[in-house]
């Protein structure tokens, strides 16, 4: 695969996490913004029901936010592989950095919003856990992601020093 192929496909995958950003955000606004203010505005709603709706929302939605974080480091990413630095300490962050937000979304999906949730709820009795199949293959991936960036960022650190011999 040429240079030229990389940063192409980079560029449509710039586009795309563009769009995939875009998407979240909607359903991000929809499901845990708009759809609990419906709620309340539907029917008999005290305003301590509605705060806890809202609060179980607010909570539910932090994993979602951390894997939109990866997106857009996805696209940040992208973009400097677009622009040619196909080599670069800066792309092994970049791939760290995605893979950060990967098991940052997946610890507060298997820990921290089961135990948060419980509290809002008044179901609080000792410390749980959630563990999807989803979760263990999105954390794994993204600890896999973390390495791969490092070894990057290692593989740019020697570049660089190579070419101040020459």
């Amino acid at each position: 695969m040429t240079d030229a192929n990389i940063r192409s496909e980079a560029r449509r995958l710039e586009i795309l996490s563009v769009f995939a950003l875009i998407g979240v955000i909607v359903a991000i606004t929809v499901r845990y913004l708009l759809l609990p203010g419906v709620e309340f505005a539907r029917g008999p709603m005290t305003p301590e029901a509605f705060t806890e709706t809202l609060g179980a929302a607010l909570i539910s939605v932090l994993p979602v936010v951390l894997f939109a974080g990866a997106l857009s480091a996805t696209h940040r990413l992208a973009g400097r592989l677009h622009r040619g630095e196909l080599f670069s300490t800066a792309v092994g962050q970049g791939v760290t950095g995605i893979g950060s937000s990967l098991v940052a979304g997946a610890v507060a999906a298997a820990f921290i919003v089961p135990n948060l949730l419980a509290v809002v709820q008044g179901d609080y009795d000792g410390f749980g856990f959630k563990l999807d199949a989803e979760t263990w293959v999105i954390g794994i991936v993204g600890l896999a992601l973390m390495l791969v960036g490092r070894l990057l960022g290692r593989a740019g650190e020697m570049k660089a020093e190579l070419e101040s011999y020459v």
